[in-house]
């Protein structure tokens, strides 16, 4: 990142920033302090690991999007270019002209792309091996991370000075940030950073670390490092890809971060660094969860390549009565059978195929419940009656055999859930699609309204599969 020109420093003002660090918690205080729903998290990945196990020849290729999307905007959240999300899904997805669009934005960005993809997927490398994390792996990450840059901004006691970029090496000056306000955020003095590289791993090896959920271990190890900075430069890229590594170990998903989700990010380090670890783990599980829809997403053809943004809060959630929460859901039902509708009219079905929706009223409920979560209805301006499902019906005629596919959504909603207080379920699969309060109140965000289209593709598509093969069977048995 570029550094203020002309500020500089004292030999003495160096040496109370160097008193002013604080040391990273131990793991067991991080995690104590944090409360983690890992059962949401089951039902987040569920739908993942269905598509998984029914389209394993694209799983790689899938999860290779999201490594390549998490290299993309690792580098444009420390402000070395500029990049939005159709840029970001251009280039994951190595979409044609990806990349004549990386070479308008310059040669120095091709190669931190290129640099920061090597990191990502020594990390993938690293998590399919298990083979534990060493000092030495992380400067062997930093060496990777930084192969496309060169030179860096010290602030030394003359000022900004540039100088060239230690490579897989702790620094040798202090890099305590310069901040907006004109402040400086301390970090570890020099002389520490072995000692607390030494405790980092140690904390890394214990079995109350190695037992901890996935989204625990990556938090804390990002923070962690963060805290204590221990490189030169790209600190940031080192964090994110060594989350990634715990991630990618658990459920093959690395930790993505857009780059517009810079601000919440900050701030969520921000609120750690206050010792209020909570956003920080919240922040991390949603970035986490909408990595495991980006490789869900690619995992149903067909299917349009799709961005997601991020909303800018989800503190309306404690303004929210249960009522005004279920009025919103409920509305959400509503509109879900009309996009429904427009995908189904979008749709060229072969001859013969007919296709249908609608709001239909089946209560009370019999199948499984999510704890914590209750249905939500919405009433038709018609009839006045209160429906609580979407029936999606396929329909076919083979051989004077009529063959029928339907697939059932329904809207959940749960007062003061923290991260996603809304999930839409396909009845039949239990897939879930969750929704943030931030994307819907108080209007729906252009991220999730793309996020949701590409989401029913992939469930009429599934039911397109379904019908297809019934009728199959059906001229196999007309066969013998």
């Amino acid at each position: 990142m570029t550094a203020p020109p002309g500020t500089q420093i004292t030999p003495a003002e160096l040496r109370q920033l160097d008193a002013q660090y604080r040391p990273f918690p131990d793991f067991q205080s991080f995690s104590a302090a944090v409360e983690l729903d890992t059962d949401l998290w089951e039902l987040v990945v569920a739908g993942l690991r269905q598509k998984q196990a029914d389209a394993s020849a694209d799983f790689d290729r899938s999860v290779e999007v999201a490594l390549r999307a998490a290299a993309v905007d690792t580098g444009a959240l420390e402000g070395e270019y500029t990049v939005d999300r159709g840029f970001t899904m251009t280039v994951a997805t190595q979409a044609e002209g990806w990349e004549e669009q990386i070479a308008e934005k310059g040669e120095h960005v091709r190669r931190l792309f290129e640099a920061q993809l090597r990191g990502y997927e020594l990390a993938r490398d690293l998590a399919v091996s298990e083979v534990p994390i060493t000092e030495a792996w992380i400067r062997q990450l930093h060496t990777e991370l930084a192969e496309g840059a060169e030179t860096y901004q010290v602030l030394t006691p003359q000022g900004w000075q540039e100088q060239a970029l230690p490579k897989g090496t702790y620094k040798r000056l202090p890099n305590h940030v310069l901040q907006q306000d004109g402040t400086r955020h301390s970090y570890a003095p020099v002389d520490r950073v072995p000692d607390e590289m030494q405790r980092l791993i140690a904390e890394l090896r214990t079995p109350v670390f190695e037992q901890a959920h996935a989204i625990l271990q990556a938090a804390y190890a990002h923070y962690a490092l963060v805290v204590v900075h221990p490189f030169a430069d790209l600190n940031g890229r080192a964090a994110r890809a060594l989350a990634s590594t715990f991630l990618l170990q658990a459920q093959q998903v690395p930790l993505v971060i857009f780059a517009d989700q810079r601000n919440e990010y900050l701030d969520a380090l921000i609120t750690a660094d206050r010792d209020n670890y909570q956003v920080f783990v919240a922040f991390i599980f949603h970035c986490a969860a909408q990595a495991s829809q980006l490789i869900a997403t690619h995992l149903v053809p067909p299917i349009t390549q799709q961005a997601e943004k991020l909303g800018e809060t989800i503190a309306l959630l404690s303004e929210l009565s249960q009522q005004e929460l279920w009025s919103i859901g409920g509305e959400l039902l509503g509109s879900l059978e009309r996009r429904v509708r427009s995908i189904l009219d979008e749709i060229v079905l072969p001859k013969g195929v007919d296709a249908d929706s609608m709001l239909v009223n089946r209560m009370p409920w019999s199948g499984p419940d999510i704890e914590g979560y209750r249905e939500v209805d919405c009433m038709l301006p018609a009839t006045s009656e209160k429906q609580n499902m979407i029936d999606i019906h396929l329909t076919t005629v083979i051989l004077a055999r009529k063959h029928t596919t339907t697939v059932s959504l329904r809207v959940l909603a749960k007062i003061g859930a923290p991260i996603y207080p809304l999930l839409i379920q396909s009845v039949e699969t239990s897939d879930v699609f969750p929704i943030r309060l931030a994307d819907v109140h108080p209007e729906e965000t252009a991220g999730l309204t793309r996020r949701l289209r590409a989401w029913l593709r992939g469930v009429i598509s599934e039911a397109i599969g379904k019908l297809t093969r019934k009728a199959e069977q059906s001229l196999r048995e007309a066969s013998h």
